[in-house]
């Protein structure tokens, strides 16, 4: 179990530890720098702006994304932001925001600041040798800023760069907590079931209930400290299943090795 809370750990630090800050601007007459943010785009004005061009980015993953906190008015017909990726054989792909909600939403009347994201996945060892960022649209306005780059499983990760792991990774870590409590209860079922084992469930059953607590606690934390669903949901209900299946468990599960215990006593006396 230890090692299941070990791994949980890691893939919360890996969310964040390969990730890299880029700023967001642009030299086209469309744009300008505002107070809050790094560039605000005036979509009447040019339909479409470059406002991030790197070149030769140092990618190392066949993962990769860019995300970053966006906000528009008044934005009309179907806006985005899109990234391209060229890569050494000239070849170039899009990502685009043309999703209907999450971080790759399209840009679509007004919002607030909100995350957004753009990834992609190329072939291993292959890597982009320019990546370039557009918004694109017929009318409104569009503001950006808190541009990182993000390479590995959590470029996929349609979250907030602050947060310890993003959705899919949130998936992962529910299906390995989950499948791992599935496979002790089978355990615990099959042992009691039998009468044997007496010790080694009652000991499961207490990890499974410190576990559980443990998950709560971690979950908690991660409310307070504003991580988004796919960070707090799987500790959560995880927690609660483990710690509420396993307490509710032991006392029957006691009892009735405490029932086989003083029958065997009493077929000891009788013999």
């Amino acid at each position: 179990m230890w090692r299941l809370i070990l791994l949980v750990t890691l893939m919360g630090w890996a969310g964040s530890a390969f990730a890299r800050d880029v700023k967001f601007e642009s030299a086209s007459p469309a744009a300008t720098r505002p107070s809050d943010g790094d560039v605000m785009v005036d979509l009447s004005k040019a339909n479409s702006v470059r406002v991030l061009a790197l070149d030769q980015p140092r990618i190392k993953d066949a993962s990769y994304s860019v995300v970053g906190e966006v906000k528009y008015t008044d934005v009309t017909g179907e806006g985005y932001v899109e990234m391209w990726s060229t890569f050494p054989d000239g070849a170039r792909y899009f990502s685009r925001t043309l999703a209907m909600q999450g971080a790759m939403k399209k840009l679509e009347g007004s919002s607030g600041w909100r995350w957004f994201e753009l990834p992609f996945k190329s072939k291993e060892g292959v890597y982009p040798t320019r990546v370039d960022v557009n918004v694109v649209g017929s009318g409104g306005k569009v503001w950006l800023r808190g541009g990182k780059l993000a390479e590995g499983i959590g470029a996929w990760s349609a979250a907030d760069p602050n947060a310890w792991w993003g959705e899919r990774q949130g998936g992962l870590v529910g299906g390995i907590l989950g499948g791992s409590l599935g496979v002790a209860g089978a355990l615990v079922g099959l042992l009691s079931g039998l009468g044997r084992g007496r010790r080694a469930v009652m000991a499961l059953l207490g990890t499974m209930i410190i576990m559980g607590v443990m998950l709560l606690i971690t979950g908690l934390f991660a409310v307070i400290m504003g991580q988004g669903w796919a960070v707090y949901y799987p500790l959560l209900l995880c927690g609660v299943i483990c710690s509420a299946v396993a307490g509710g468990m032991m006392p029957g599960i006691r009892r009735k090795y405490e029932e086989l215990e003083m029958r065997k006593v009493g077929a000891m006396d009788v013999g």
